[in-house]
């Protein structure tokens, strides 16, 4: 069976890799879940859970453009979601349904994915070039400062795990830029998603960061919420810079370049 073949059995796939290497099709259905609402003041707001199943197949092609692998993965999971008045949020996807997992995120549409390489450039979208040049900021926790960030922080503590226990690194991104709160945890999600996207000398310095707030009390994260053990986890994290340097992974800060309108 060819490539040919499979677009007429099934149709345009949901995602391609490169060189029309794999087609994806995925689906998702909602199979139910518990929602509370709570009414004061003239205001609402609403949280609940909802059960979703998530369906991947995967058809891989080998060099000559003919059928080698088909791969079909069901998953089932419990998703949150949050609203108050006419805005609202819900936890990220537990499979991504138009790529594998360990695939480069080419999509037949750009547009499905922020970063990606063209010409051997890096395009990044313009509001994470701040981010990827390493320029990133966030409000540095005091016993004054930071109150408000913290409060949003800790309520997209669950949204910001997955996020980056799914690789999902630009999405993980905008969510730490966005709460605005610079403890050691989320310097480190910031130093986490630039090594994911290739910007090794972005990382370092976003993990240095993360290692000075883990030193102090007040911008050290505490509690259950803190997912990850710094800064024992940054050795790894370093260690791991260092092999992707050898094997030619990193991204060069000349290569970055803004995405166009």
């Amino acid at each position: 069976m060819t490539r040919e073949d499979v677009l007429l059995l099934l149709g345009e796939p949901d995602g391609v890799g490169s060189g029309e290497s794999w087609f994806a099709y995925g689906s998702v259905y909602g199979k139910g879940g518990i929602l509370f609402i709570l009414c004061a003041g003239g205001g609402c707001a609403g949280g609940g859970t909802e059960k979703m199943e998530y369906k991947r197949l995967v058809v891989t092609f080998d060099e000559r453009g003919q059928l080698a692998n088909v791969d079909l993965l069901n998953k089932e999971c419990w998703e949150w979601l949050f609203g108050m008045g006419s805005a609202g949020d819900r936890a990220p996807p537990c499979l991504l349904v138009n790529a594998p997992d360990n695939a480069l995120k080419i999509a037949l549409n750009r547009d499905d994915f922020d970063v990606f390489k063209q010409d051997e450039k890096v395009i990044i979208p313009k509001d994470l070039l701040d981010f990827a040049s390493g320029k990133a900021e966030l409000v540095t926790p005091s016993w004054t400062m930071g109150l408000s960030e913290a409060w949003a922080a800790g309520t997209h503590t669950l949204q910001n795990q997955k996020l980056h226990a799914s690789e999902q690194w630009e999405a993980l991104a905008r969510a730490v830029l966005n709460d605005n709160y610079g403890d050691d945890l989320r310097w480190y999600f910031l130093g986490r998603a630039a090594e994911g996207l290739g910007l090794c000398d972005t990382a370092l310095n976003y993990y240095g960061i993360s290692r000075e707030r883990s030193k102090k009390f007040v911008t050290r994260c505490l509690g259950g919420a803190c997912s990850i053990d710094l800064p024992e986890a940054l050795v790894d994290r370093l260690n791991a810079i260092e092999e992707k340097r050898k094997a030619g992974k990193c991204i060069s800060p000349s290569d970055i370049q803004a995405k166009s309108d």
